[in-house]
């Protein structure tokens, strides 16, 4: 359920986990949540898989920033979720 919910936030923007989960919190947490270190094992996860793709943006004074994109294959994935 985790990765439907985080493509479904990639699908409208490219976001870093810590906004994935800040989405989360503010979205879902009433019926359903998550921990900072579910979301970033199942990113890591849904790169493997090709689900998402990420960069680094690099940040003045502070650690770079990772940026997560939903991949074609993962818009796919999700389309054919959301079907079912």
């Amino acid at each position: 359920m985790l990765k439907y919910a985080l493509l479904g936030f990639l699908n409208y923007n490219p976001a870093t986990g810590y906004e994935l989960k800040q989405f989360i919190d503010v979205s879902t947490t009433n019926f359903w949540h998550a921990k900072q270190s579910q979301i970033y094992t199942t990113l890591k996860k849904m790169e493997e898989e090709n689900l998402v793709s990420s960069r680094f943006e690099p940040q003045e004074g502070r650690p770079n920033r990772r940026v997560f994109t939903i991949s074609q294959t993962g818009k796919t994935e999700l389309k054919t979720w959301l079907e079912q």
